[in-house]
């Protein structure tokens, strides 16, 4: 939908530099937060990692997971 949007602007360039630079600067937008969100993630997961690197009984990423459970109360 986003390029049919666009290459239909094609025909009238001039008119919709505005639209075109909305929704580029839109979609930039939303590529940032996605990237935001898998850098939090990535860093997330790599302290579970290092946790379980560092332990010798239980596992961190199970008792990570039971504590974000509200079902395990």
């Amino acid at each position: 939908a986003e390029i049919g949007d666009l290459l239909s602007m094609r025909k009238d360039p001039q008119h919709a530099k505005d639209e075109i630079r909305k929704l580029t600067s839109m979609k930039l937008n939303d590529i940032e937060t996605h990237i935001n969100e898998l850098t939090t993630l990535r860093n997330e997961l790599q302290l579970l990692l290092n946790l379980c690197r560092g332990t010798e009984d239980g596992c961190p990423i199970i008792e990570d997971l039971d504590t974000d459970d509200p079902s395990s109360s």
